[in-house]
């Protein structure tokens, strides 16, 4: 209804799409997601990557290391 408003067509009316590789940024930031919900090690829920992660960047700051 817009599209004959304006006289905008677009021929391509299908809903295909090319697929393509997410950038490095994409890719580091799904990874980062996965490891939010992978535990240390088979078993072991109480941890996951993230978590310790975050756990020993406070212990750092608090403490006072570098």
């Amino acid at each position: 209804m817009v599209e004959d408003v304006f006289g905008i067509h677009d021929d391509n009316d299908d809903d295909s799409y090319i697929a393509e590789d997410p950038n490095i940024t994409a890719e580091e930031y799904y990874r980062l997601l996965e490891d939010a919900n992978t535990p240390l090690w088979d078993g072991y829920t109480t941890f996951t990557k993230l978590k310790l992660a975050s756990e020993l960047v406070n212990l750092k700051l608090e403490s006072g290391l570098s």
